[in-house]
């Protein structure tokens, strides 16, 4: 996790890189699946957070609310909250927050809080 004004604490990678989550993404809730839309050309904007083990939480981070969802590559994706979880290209060292509040051809792209709730506005 690591903060930032005027965005107060969102997560990001264990090597500070900031994560977001895609609006138009089913976010995983009860009987529903998370499901990411981003694939191709999308990938190449906005790389996914992957693992090949279970995902595991720093400090600040709600350990139950990481989980996986299996892409049709085979690769795991990590969730939060039921979000899928992406990196920004732009963002190329940690403490970047290029992404937020992007919208592009995929829908509009947040940087997500400890909570599991989308950070809306821009920095």
């Amino acid at each position: 996790m690591s903060e930032k004004e005027p965005f107060g604490q969102y997560l990001v990678d264990d090597e500070g890189k900031s994560l977001y989550m895609l609006e138009t993404d089913t976010q995983a809730t009860g009987s529903t699946e998370a499901v990411s839309v981003c694939s191709g050309e999308c990938v190449e904007e906005w790389p996914l957070l992957t693992t090949t083990g279970e995902p595991e939480a720093g400090d600040g981070v709600d350990a139950s609310m990481l989980g996986t969802i299996a892409r049709d590559d085979g690769t795991m994706q990590v969730t939060y909250s039921g979000w899928p979880l992406y990196y920004c290209h732009d963002d190329q060292t940690s403490g970047g927050t290029g992404g937020q509040d992007v919208h592009d051809d995929w829908g509009g792209w947040y940087l997500l809080a400890p909570s599991g709730e989308p950070i809306e506005g821009e920095g």
